[in-house]
């Protein structure tokens, strides 16, 4: 199994992961222990790289990637 390792951020549980499950982007995921809820990035995820390619091309840019990393940051 290609998996990786995921702590929660409130409990500090580890829980291992497929790598499939999470995309580029990174999703929400649930601690299995506590509950909590929280926006998973990918370890090559790069929120400050993603800003810096919106704004030297908006316009390169489909819709439904922004409306993505829109959401990413409200999740933060």
């Amino acid at each position: 199994m290609n998996s990786l390792y995921i702590t929660c951020p409130k409990c500090e549980k580890i829980f291992e992961v497929e790598k499939e499950l999470i995309p580029n982007l990174g999703r929400d995921v649930k601690c299995g222990s506590c509950g909590y809820t929280w926006f998973y990035k990918g370890k090559d995820y790069d929120l400050d790289r993603l800003d810096e390619i919106l704004e030297k091309y908006p316009s390169k840019i489909p819709k439904d990637v922004e409306s993505l990393i829109s959401d990413a940051e409200k999740n933060e």
